[in-house]
Order: C-alpha cells, then structure tokens, then sequence
C-alpha cells in the first residue's frame, strides 16, 4: 500500500526522494535489500549490456577444454539434418565462438571452422552449393543462424579474411539481406555482416555493383519501422560505399532521395549516427552534380541549424562541410589510397549474432551438448591436429588483442571524417572502430 501512495504522489507531480524510497524499501522487504542501491543514477545501456553479458557467459559459456569435433558429420548433417537440427548445429557452433573464455580459446575455435571451410568460402565444392541453399533457404530459422554465424566471424578480422575469399558467397549474402521482409533478425544479421566486409575495396565494388546503395537508400526513406541497429548498421555501410567513386555515381541519380533522407538526419539524437550522416555528405559533395542539389534544396540553412544544435565535434564536421558545399572549386572524387584494403579493425570483446536470440522450440540437444555427439578421440580442441588446406595462409597474420567495445553494441566498422580535415583529403581518412538488436 505504501508503494502505491508513493506512485500516487509521483504521478500528482509531488518529489518523492531516493532517501524515503530507500528507508521504505529496507522495511518492507528488510534483509532482502543487501545493498543501499543509488536511486539517483539510473544503470547506462553499457553496464547493463556488460551485466547481462557476464551473467550470461557464466551461465553458458564454452569449457575450459572444448573437445575436438568431427567437422565431416557435422558438415554432412548440414547438408542433410532436418531444419531444426541444422540450425542447431549453427546455433552451437556460433555459441562456441561468443561464449569462449579466452581470446586463446577463441582463436583456436575460429581456426578450426576455417581450416574445415564450415561456411563454405575456401573452394568450390558441393558443400558450397549446399551453404548457398541454407542461405536462401525458405526455412526462416535456419536462414536466421546461418545469418547470426556469419555476423559472428565477420566480427573477427580472420573471420572477414575468411569470408572475404569468396566474392560469390557474399554477393548471395547481399541478396538475403535486401530480399528479406521486414526488420528481421535475419536481416539484421545479414546487414551487421555485409557492413563489417565493407571496408574491403573489392567487395566494396561487388556491393555496389549488386545494387546495395539503391536499396540502403529505399530503406532509410522509410525510417520509423527501422530498429536502431539496422539504422547505424545502414548508414555506415551507405558510408563506406560512398568512399568510392563508383558509390558516389550511383547516388548521383538518386541524389533528391539521398540528400533529403541525409538532410532528415543531421539532427538526430544519436551523435553517432550523425556522424556517419556527415561521412555520407562529406563523400557525396565532392561530386558539382550533388553539391548543386543540395544547394537547391536549401541544405545549406540545414548545416547551419544542425551546427547550433551539436557538440563541438560535430560543429566542426558541420562547418567543413558548409564551406565544401558553398565552394565551387574542382575537388578529385578519385577513390583515396591505394588498391589494397582498409579493414584493420581490432577484435571486440563481445561478438555480435547472438542478439535478440530466442529459444529453438525443440527438445532435442542443443549447445555443447549437441556438439559433444561430434566429438572425436582427439579429446580437448587444443590438441586437435590442423588440417591442411588452401586457406590456412589466412591466419598467419599476428593475432589483435580483443579491445572493448565503447558503445552497448559494437561500432560499425566504417571510415571517420576528421573533425577538421586538410583541404587535400578527397575522402574521409580510414580509422579503426570496434553487434544484431
């Protein structure tokens, strides 16, 4: 009754302070408040993620010596299991990666997929085909963990190696993601993995060849059904791809849709998201084409009123791009750098794919249960021989020390506009960044 009162005078505008509701607290429910909480500071969606995180991996993490498996029956199940038990099998392999204790335990995992090419992506084989069939499959589960293992070693720069070895699985991945109905845990998944390859100029090309800035566009046009992963996930790819020359003659077209939706988003709450916004304007304004657009449509008085809204760091963004868009003069809309990649993210602490996961409806084994039917009598993981084969050159680059996260979902990986970049810089300088809600 006395919570009640207290809610009542809540609700009629009357203070109710942290003291009084610590001292009722303590007498109503007396020995079970172990601890004096702080009233006045509520938990960040960070600790509350890296709460959640920590319970959830004492709970069910790997062992300290996962047994070694025998990828051909696994691979075989695979190929032939029912739905329920393929996505399982995915389910399980994934959690053996997100639920290590170790950054030595999670390589080792890792290893171990790529060397048995678990997704497909070293040769052209019959298992390929069969992975191209999971992932276009018309079993919504089993194309969601298929989705969730592919973001999880597209999370790891060996796993992006990894997937990064074939053109022509990613290019299927692409037409899942912009396939798929509704802002679904599959897309979601699909879109964390396409983005977290897009640093890497030959997919960067394959992407925009399949028609990916068309669709990120069509999506952001329609904002309100969009979860705020599938937000920042979309407008840092959208970012990336307009880091080449390419990218930015598609959007030439498009330029009314894409400006007006960037215009839309100056001033969004989120300073993260603001900041890929400017990375998208400070690429596409290069080109006279767009620049006489926005000029047109008045974006000029939108920097301006963004600018008095916004923190220092993003005044100076916003300013750069004021006078980018107010200046006539030719800037080179060649891509920057040279032809090789600018993927050199380190490895996050928390691997994405296992957001909003909800139970498989089944009763049959799952986890590391299900994985100690595959077990071999090698025993412990770590005593596991390598196997031999062409792809394992991917994993002799010296192993990034997991750094944590700064946000409560991991960072997109995309290129960073410098708050105050030299008149030269065509494009934004690449920095490295550090998950699906």
């Amino acid at each position: 009754m006395e919570l009640v009162e207290a809610l009542e005078e809540a609700v009629a505008g009357r203070m109710i302070t942290p003291e009084y509701i610590q001292s009722m607290c303590s007498r109503l429910f007396g020995n079970s408040v172990q601890h004096p909480s702080d009233f006045q500071r509520p938990p960040t969606a960070t600790s509350l993620l890296r709460t959640s995180v920590m319970s959830l991996r004492k709970s069910v993490q790997c062992p300290t010596e996962p047994s070694a498996l025998d990828f051909s029956r696994i691979k075989a199940d695979l190929c032939s299991a029912s739905y329920s038990k393929r996505a399982l099998i995915l389910q399980a392999l994934r959690w053996r990666l997100t639920r290590s204790l170790t950054s030595e335990q999670r390589r080792a995992v890792l290893t171990t997929f790529i060397d048995n090419d678990i997704l497909g992506c070293a040769v052209s084989s019959p298992y390929q085909a069969s992975v191209v069939e999971m992932l276009t499959s018309k079993n919504p589960l089993l194309r969601e963990h298929l989705c969730r293992l592919f973001n999880t070693l597209s999370s790891l720069l060996c796993g992006r190696s990894y997937l990064s070895s074939c053109p022509a699985m990613l290019q299927v991945l692409c037409r899942v993601m912009m396939g798929e109905e509704g802002d679904t845990p599959t897309r979601r998944n699909a879109l964390g993995s396409v983005q977290k390859l897009s640093l890497r100029r030959p997919l960067q090309v394959m992407m925009v060849e399949s028609g990916v800035l068309g669709w990120l566009l069509r999506l952001l046009a329609d904002q309100e059904p969009l979860s705020e992963y599938t937000l920042r996930y979309t407008l840092a790819l959208l970012m990336n791809l307009c880091l080449r020359t390419a990218g930015k003659k598609v959007c030439v077209p498009l330029g009314s849709v894409a400006l007006k939706v960037l215009g839309e988003l100056l001033e969004h709450e989120d300073q993260e998201i603001c900041s890929y916004v400017n990375g998208i304007l400070y690429s596409l304004l290069s080109l006279p084409e767009l620049r006489e657009e926005a000029r047109t449509m008045g974006m000029g008085d939108m920097l301006t009123s963004a600018m008095q809204a916004s923190p220092p760091e993003l005044q100076s963004q916003l300013n750069y791009i004021l006078v980018q868009l107010h200046s006539d003069a030719h800037q080179s809309s060649e891509d920057s750098g040279d032809d090789g990649d600018d993927d050199e993210e380190e490895d996050p602490d928390v691997l994405e794919g296992d957001e909003d996961e909800v139970a498989i409806d089944t009763t049959e084994a799952s986890g590391e249960v299900l994985l100690a039917s595959y077990a071999t009598s090698e025993g412990s993981l770590f005593q596991q021989p390598r196997t031999a084969a062409p792809h394992t050159k991917l994993l002799e680059a010296p192993y990034v020390r997991p750094v944590t996260p700064q946000t409560a979902n991991s960072r997109p990986q995309t290129a960073n506009i410098p708050a105050l970049p030299a008149t030269e810089a065509a494009e934004p300088t690449q920095r490295p960044l550090s998950t699906a809600s």
